[in-house]
């Protein structure tokens, strides 16, 4: 088992966070979209998991971009064109700035809102922004706009690394199972 990133395959830190970060930006977004459905103690519940989570994926987020500096990632396939290999990184890149984004203008919207960010239910973040609603409305607008755009660009991901395995049939999605 190798830790780090090798110059054809992932290694098992990259591994754990690529598919952790994945299924907990999946179900985040699933839930954001839902959240509007729940009412009562459901829905109170649901805003503690979805800001827990948040506050989860900014970690691996920022942990994860520091490990990418720290062990390179495997090169590109030499036979895709230059193209698709700068939407390849500006895909990633940009989903790493979504990733860092997104929980950051969730957490300065509840603090220009007046809601605490309770992590776990134990742990009180401290405020991000004052409280202040035009503020708030703004920051709620942008983790919209941001969420919409991560939805689209991990379909684009997900879409990339189907093509790859399962038309072109190359190495690139073995690289990470």
């Amino acid at each position: 088992m190798q830790w780090k990133n090798s110059a054809t395959h992932y290694g098992c830190i990259s591994k754990f966070l690529h598919w952790t970060l994945a299924a907990c930006v999946i179900f985040m977004l699933a839930l954001g979209l839902e959240l509007s459905s729940f009412e009562g103690d459901g829905k109170k519940l649901a805003l503690q998991i979805h800001k827990s989570l948040g506050i989860v994926v900014l970690a691996l987020a920022v942990f994860f971009i520091a490990w990418r500096f720290y062990t390179k990632s495997p090169r590109l396939p030499s036979s895709m064109s230059r193209l698709a290999k700068a939407g390849a990184y500006a895909n990633c890149a940009t989903l790493y700035a979504l990733m860092i984004g997104m929980p950051v203008t969730g957490w300065a919207m509840n603090s220009a809102f007046g809601k605490p960010v309770i992590f776990l239910g134990l742990v009180a973040l401290p405020d991000l922004v004052e409280k202040n609603l035009r503020t708030a409305l703004l920051l709620k607008d942008t983790h919209s706009f941001i969420g919409f755009a991560m939805i689209g660009l991990v379909g684009l991901h997900i879409a990339a690394a189907l093509y790859h395995h399962l038309v072109l049939k190359d190495q690139i999605m073995k690289r990470l199972l």
